[in-house]
């Protein structure tokens, strides 16, 4: 007996597939360096309902092969998954996913002297800020090429969705209150500096009113409160087309 729910998985699958490769073929046209990084990179197709490591993610990179999850790129009109595709090459050709492997190295070295309570915070916190921050710069790049943001991204030019709101939605309120302008501080730095460079910027302001207002025996309710809030701020951006 067939097992039908299998067999339509498999057709869905392969329909992504296509999709996946006419995304490539249409690049070609807009963008034939990333279109060509692609032709000789991995692109998996994941099953997003079920598999946990797509609970809270859309598609991403570990620097060597891009995973797409198959539900979300399904739900996207052509021009958004090229821009998806796109989105994660380029974060593959900056580096962004070898920093991100190194960013526990890089926060102990940068802010030990600023105490225990601090490092482990921005442990917790430094690789979502940088994420937003490479998203902001990457969607910014892709959208002057004329491939259009998937609703709900991170966008310089949109201030429902700037960077600096992503940042300071997960802070919490009595870090942020010390923080005025913060939004705006945020949105100055991303424009203006690196993506590395802008995420040093924003974390040493951020260490500062940590250090300032924060007891180290609170540091642990803190950061769940920050896991918490960053896992839902992803959820929002994943439940729209974008994440």
């Amino acid at each position: 007996m067939v097992d039908m729910s299998q067999t339509q998985v498999q057709k869905k699958v392969s329909k992504t597939t296509t999709a996946v490769n006419d995304a490539i073929i249409g690049l070609s046209f807009k963008d034939p360096v990333i279109a060509t990084f692609l032709r000789n990179t991995a692109v998996f197709i994941v099953n997003d309902k079920d598999n946990i490591i797509f609970m809270f993610a859309t598609a991403f990179t570990d620097g060597e092969a891009i995973y797409v999850g198959e539900d979300y790129f399904s739900r996207l009109d052509s021009e958004r998954q090229k821009f998806v595709l796109a989105h994660e090459t380029y974060h593959m050709i900056l580096g962004h996913p070898i920093f991100m492997k190194r960013i526990d190295d890089y926060v102990e070295k940068s802010f030990r002297s600023r105490g225990r309570g601090v490092v482990e915070f921005l442990k917790v916190f430094a690789p979502y800020v940088f994420n937003v921050v490479t998203d902001a710069v990457i969607n910014d790049m892709l959208k002057k090429k004329g491939l259009p943001n998937p609703s709900g991204t991170v966008d310089l030019s949109n201030p429902d969705f700037s960077p600096g709101v992503f940042i300071s939605s997960v802070l919490p309120p009595n870090i942020l209150a010390k923080l005025p302008g913060f939004e705006d501080f945020v949105n100055k730095v991303v424009a203006e500096h690196s993506s590395i460079d802008a995420t040093d910027i924003i974390l040493k302001r951020i260490a500062k009113v940590v250090k300032d207002v924060v007891k180290d025996e609170d540091i642990p309710v803190i950061i769940e409160g920050v896991r918490e809030r960053i896992r839902g701020r992803v959820k929002k951006s994943c439940s729209k087309e974008g994440g």
